[in-house]
């Protein structure tokens, strides 16, 4: 599936270009999308009754995706300052990987 990636203002935000999933099948499908991409590793996966997080590493520096149910929103960030300034670069991988 092709996500639309948005990066503006150091907020990466992600939005499926289709329908999701059924709820029960989130993390796999996000799961999935981003173990397709070998530059990101270590994925540990969390989820709660409204929302799923994948932490995962990319260029040594610490990301989480989150998906809250509620509002149907997804997005990137980073876990500290030295994984902010990547942000722009793991958008444009992201980005590539969804074309």
């Amino acid at each position: 599936m092709q996500m639309l990636v948005c990066f503006t203002e150091g907020q990466l935000l992600l939005q499926p270009s289709q329908p999701l999933p059924d709820p029960e099948l989130l993390l796999p499908f996000f799961k999935n999308y981003l173990q397709r991409l070998p530059q990101l590793s270590q994925l540990q996966a969390e989820q709660g009754l409204d929302r799923l997080q994948i932490r995962f590493y990319f260029c040594n520096a610490v990301f989480a995706l989150h998906y809250e149910h509620y509002s149907e929103s997804c997005w990137v960030e980073a876990d500290n300052a030295a994984g902010a300034v990547l942000l722009s670069e793991l958008a444009s991988l992201l980005q590539s990987n969804s074309s």
